[in-house]
Parts: structure tokens; sequence; C-alpha cells
């Protein structure tokens, strides 16, 4: 894909999603890898973060553990 020059687009999320009920939901796509409380929470928002730099865990372009991930994800609540 074609841009201004130092411009680099790129899908962060895409997803398809079925919801049947609470209780079984399945989606397919390029997600925020649900590993940890702060992945979910604070993804991309330095602006909420509560320390300085994320943690080395979920460094953005990190190795340790990738913070996207393309597949399928299968969730629900249990009453």
């Amino acid at each position: 894909m074609g841009g201004a020059p130092g411009f680099n687009p790129e899908v962060e999320r895409a997803i398809i999603r079925f919801d049947q009920s609470d209780a079984f939901k399945v989606s397919f796509g390029r997600y925020h890898t649900p590993i940890n409380w702060w992945n979910t929470t604070y993804h991309h928002g330095q602006w909420l973060q509560t320390t300085v730099s994320r943690p080395e865990m979920v460094q953005f372009g990190g190795q340790f553990i990738p913070i996207h991930f393309v597949g399928a994800q299968i969730e629900g609540t249990m009453p």
C-alpha cells in the first residue's frame, strides 16, 4: 500500500464475529493477544498507563510474547 514518505499504515485489528448467545461467541481475524491484564487494558493507551513504560513482557515489537495474533477465538460465559 503506497502512502506518504515516512507513513506506514498497518491494520491493528480486523475481526469477524458471530454471537449466538453470551455463552457462545466465535470470531476470526487479527486480535490483541489476550495474554494478560496489561495487554488487554492498556494495549495502546500510554495516556492511561500506570507506569512510565510498558512492561518488558508486552513491549511493542518485542520478541518475548507477540501482542497480536491471527486466528480464531471461541469465548463465552457460563451461568
